[in-house]
């Protein structure tokens, strides 16, 4: 085997003394190292060569294959190629010798290095022990912390190691014949224990600096679980003493505003302490903090609700809605109005009563959507930093649900049960606020509507609001479909009851009076559901953030139950202002058409027609007949002396000018007119088109179709030639829908 002059033995490293020796023996093989890579290096650049030369040669061989002169060299190639070949042997040995003492150095670094690794292995734990030791003796944690911190880098295998027999060389005093794993997780008990005594010290002083400390001393010795155990004692306490304060203060009363400042305390906790807890700790166990201020939050919340229940007697309270509106829905309709001053419940406590509960709903439902959110927040980091085994965080995951929640809380179950109450209550409350109402309804005579449409409008967008304000999309939704049906069982079914029933005991004028405000209370209504919807939709658009998407949908469907009550309401009115129409109005215009147009007034001599141009008292007989008819509908500009609303108004005249058109196209086709008498139907077309033109208002589609029939008749039967009907007739087509079809025709024609 081939030496190198000069090269270190392992005889000169086994005599090496000392770690200067070691680094100067390890400076000279390293440089060994680089000069036999320089000459490995170097031969290989020398092989190269040699097998570009043969290549070239197999190339030159095999061309001269293909020639004819290849035989004359085959010697002299063969002989090169054996040159070639020993050359190649050659350097091949040259390179295993060269290769086999780098390897062997190679072997020889690596236990210097590990020897190294040893030397500072051990001087590292001889520091950790010292320092430890030291820092606790003179009453320095923070640095006897940082000490045995360092000392959790070290693997098991290292403290088991010779680096740590190394290491105990020189024993420190009061620990001789322990190992350095004992002196280490001895001196990490009596540090935990110090930290534990010293923060509970803090705790009771009230000292936010030590407090903060020896938190952020725990998880550096190893005490993570520890250190937010004691944390989250420490805040908890902190929400059961302002519990107790408040409770001093403010009594068993306001139990909303009791509830509004426990969540928001822990809220603020939460927000606050989070950057403490994550920078320490690490990302993720902010999450057993959450769980331990939930667990508190929830017995002081549940005491407060159950205090609340019990202050109010809601369980009396909700049996006595159940029964009175059950009650009442047997009865039905006004007789409940009897009894609406005879209320077990007073109204007004149980409106405040509900208000603190929408409150105590509103403020419970945000709590534990800012507690979804940032639990959810804490589970992603649990997951994504892989620390879902660790202790704090196994206990936390058995308590809470998937959402973040605990699982088995009073808050939920206690909710539950007020919501409950709530619906039977806010049920009660508003059908005995619209009965006591109705009870007291009053009609000003200035006014078109009675006392009890304001009130009872006043009382649905109070409790619709209070509705959307609890907090639960399921509760709103149901509540205030709940409360368009109340509308309509108790306010507005009380009133059609009104428009059928006839009192007796009242002159026609009461009753007439009285069935036009129940009609006016009835259209208002109308008008004021779609306001209601969209104040509904308003007060939603501001509490977005506390509903996710699909509950706000849910909710805004629930607003339909008003659009669809309003055209019910609609379709009733009409038929009521129809009926009202036909038993006041209708017999009596027919009569004073038929009076007034009689079918002997369209067959007239030149002596009768010339007789009645020079004073027709008939046509302007009528319209005063027929104004001073509808002068109690009429509209004025004093507001103050309409007796119907614009729309009801717009209705019955419509209804009247119907009827008043129909009975005069009535005798117009029962009659026989002559030429003059066909003069004489253009003029009372004329007359009825002004007087009813005079009403704009009221030229609707279908007065306006009624016209239009009038004024074809009176052309047709103007018409001078039955020559010129084919003219007429397209007259009649161009622009206009005819009004007559062609039965219709040739019966006016008869008439001629």
């Amino acid at each position: 085997m081939v030496q190198l002059e000069g090269m270190v033995t392992l005889d000169q490293v086994r005599r090496l003394q000392s770690s200067t020796e070691l680094a100067i023996t390890l400076a000279r093989v390293e440089a060994q190292e680089r000069e036999l890579e320089a000459r490995l290096y170097q031969l290989s650049r020398k092989r190269n060569e040699l097998d570009a030369v043969t290549h070239r040669l197999i190339r030159r061989l095999c061309a001269e294959v293909l020639t004819s002169a290849v035989r004359p060299y085959a010697e002299e190639l063969a002989h090169d190629a054996k040159g070639m070949t020993a050359l190649l042997d050659t350097a091949t040995e040259k390179a295993r010798m060269h290769t086999a003492p780098v390897r062997r150095l190679d072997a020889e670094e690596a236990k210097i290095r590990s020897a190294m690794q040893k030397i500072d292995d051990a001087k590292e734990m001889r520091d950790c022990i010292v320092g430890v030791l030291e820092s606790l003796s003179l009453k320095d944690y923070d640095r006897a912390a940082v000490h045995l911190f360092r000392s959790t880098k070290m693997a098991d295998s290292v403290l088991e190691s010779s680096a740590a027999s190394l290491a105990m060389t020189v024993q420190p005093s009061g620990h001789e014949g322990q190992s350095v794993r004992d002196i280490l997780e001895r001196a990490r008990a009596d540090l935990s224990a110090i930290a534990q005594r010293e923060f509970a010290e803090a705790v009771r002083t009230q000292d936010q600096t030590g407090i903060r400390r020896f938190f952020k001393l725990l998880p550096m010795i190893g005490e993570s679980s520890l250190g937010l155990v004691l944390y989250s004692d420490f805040l908890c306490s902190l929400v059961s003493d302002r519990c107790r304060a408040q409770l001093a203060q403010v009594g068993n009363k306001h139990f909303g505003v009791r509830l509004t400042e426990l969540y928001e305390m822990v809220a603020m906790a939460i927000d606050h302490h989070h950057p403490l807890v994550e920078t320490n700790y690490g990302p993720g166990h902010m999450l057993y903090v959450i769980y331990r201020l939930q667990r508190e939050v929830d017995t002081q919340a549940g005491i407060i609700m159950g205090q609340f229940s019990e202050e109010h007697r809601l369980s009396l309270i909700d049996q006595s809605g159940r029964s009175s509106t059950s009650s009442s829905g047997r009865h039905g309709g006004e007789s409940s109005q009897t009894t609406a001053g005879d209320s077990a419940v007073d109204l007004r406590q149980l409106d405040t009563l509900l208000k603190e509960l929408a409150v105590i709903s509103q403020k419970t439902a945000l709590y534990r959507r800012f507690l979804q959110r940032r639990a959810k927040a804490e589970i992603d980091a649990v997951d994504a930093n892989g620390i879902a085994n660790d202790a704090d965080i196994r206990e936390a995951a058995l308590a809470l649900d998937e959402a973040g929640l605990l699982r088995e809380g009073r808050i939920a179950s206690a909710m539950e049960s007020l919501l409950r109450g709530y619906a039977q209550m806010e049920r009660y409350f508003a059908r005995k606020s619209i009965s006591k109402v109705l009870h007291m309804d009053e009609v000003d005579d200035n006014d078109k509507t009675s006392t009890s449409l304001e009130d009872v409008f006043f009382i649905l967008k109070n409790c619709t609001q209070r509705a959307l304000s609890i907090g639960s999309d399921t509760v709103g939704s149901a509540m205030v479909k709940l409360l368009a049906r109340i509308l309509e069982v108790d306010y507005l079914r009380i009133l059609h009851q009104r428009l059928s029933t006839s009192t007796s005991s009242l002159d026609a004028k009461d009753v007439r009076r009285g069935h036009m405000v129940c009609l006016n209370n009835m259209d208002v209504a109308c008008d004021y559901m779609p306001k209601l919807v969209e104040e509904l939709k308003q007060r939603l658009g501001s509490q977005t953030n506390n509903f996710s998407e699909t509950e706000v949908s849910a909710l805004s469907a629930s607003f339909r139950s008003f659009t669809e009550l309003e055209a019910k309401t609609r379709d009733i009115l009409k038929e009521n202002l129809e009926d009202h129409f036909d038993e006041h109005i209708r017999a009596k215009l027919r009569a004073i058409a038929q009076k007034a147009f009689r079918p002997a007034r369209y067959l007239l001599t030149e002596a009768g027609y010339e007789e009645q141009e020079m004073g027709d008292s008939v046509g302007s007989r009528f319209i005063v007949e027929a104004e001073g008819l509808l002068a109690p509908f009429e509209l004025t500009a004093d507001a103050r002396q309409t007796t119907l609303t614009e729309s009801n108004w717009r209705r019955i005249h419509e209804l009247a000018a119907c009827a008043i058109l129909s009975e005069w196209e009535t005798v117009l086709m029962a009659a026989r007119v002559n030429q003059l008498g066909a003069l004489r139907v253009d003029k009372d077309v004329r007359l009825l088109s002004s007087f009813l033109s005079a009403k704009t208002a009221v030229i609707t589609g279908v007065v306006r179709e009624r016209l239009t029939r009038l004024g074809e008749i009176s052309m047709l039967l103007n018409m001078d030639e039955l020559a010129d009907l084919d003219e007429i007739w397209q007259q009649m087509d161009g622009g206009h829908r005819r009004c007559l079809d062609a039965g219709e025709v040739r019966r006016i024609l008869l008439l001629r």
